[in-house]
């Protein structure tokens, strides 16, 4: 089984390479408290989006303290074209202020603290570890699910596990520490993955440089 971890790491790690999402977050170092604003803007937003208002956002409030005390007026109508805007306005604003107070103005690195924060869920903090601490964490998303669900277990959307998901991705990564793979590399890769090659309909399987080990598509 070992050698099929491998495999999954070495052929999406391969893929990413040349075919992987360029979006401009990528691209700059960003601190803990970036990726946490930017994870926030990508809930139910598609990346693109984001893309061309994250600048503009952060330019605004390039630090917790700024954000924290920022007027939920102002908030909600910088966010007024993503949609959503008092429900992110209020939990960006309230996440914020937990920070300054309790943290330090530190965004936590800890899971636990992360999760108690205002609106932040297994996959924002995991994402905010991996990301913007680098360390070996992997965010759990559909996207992410659905590659690992398929792969290893031949499952079907509907049937995917989180625990099964979280086991696996376990493993990946213990696989990718001891190789010295970027942490942050690897689950992009896995998360375009999913958006690109294994979608939800119609997955491109016969391009798909994991098919010849893959479950779903060896027993379809």
């Amino acid at each position: 089984m070992a050698n099929t971890y491998l495999f999954f790491l070495n052929e999406i790690n391969d893929w990413f390479k040349n075919s992987g999402r360029n979006f401009g977050w990528r691209v700059k170092k960003l601190t803990p408290y970036e990726i946490l604003v930017l994870e926030f803007l990508l809930q139910k937003t598609k990346s693109q989006v984001i893309e061309k208002f994250y600048p503009k956002f952060i330019k605004k409030y390039p630090t917790v303290q700024k954000l924290a005390r920022a007027k939920a007026m102002e908030v909600e109508k910088l966010l007024k074209p993503l949609g959503l805007s008092k429900v992110r306005a209020h939990r960006m604003i309230g996440t914020s202020k937990v920070i300054v107070d309790l943290h330090d103005s530190k965004t936590p690195s800890d899971f636990k603290e992360l999760k108690d924060l205002p609106g932040v869920g297994s996959y924002i903090a995991s994402a905010v570890i991996c990301f913007g601490y680098g360390k070996y964490q992997m965010p759990i998303d559909v996207n992410v699910k659905r590659v690992i669900g398929r792969f290893f277990d031949g499952h079907i959307m509907g049937k995917i596990r989180e625990g099964t998901s979280k086991n696996h991705a376990k493993k990946i990564l213990q696989i990718a520490e001891t190789g010295k793979n970027d942490p942050k590399k690897l689950c992009w890769a896995i998360i375009d993955f999913g958006g690109v090659v294994c979608t939800s309909r119609n997955p491109k399987c016969l391009i798909c440089p994991l098919s010849k080990r893959c479950s779903f598509f060896q027993n379809a």
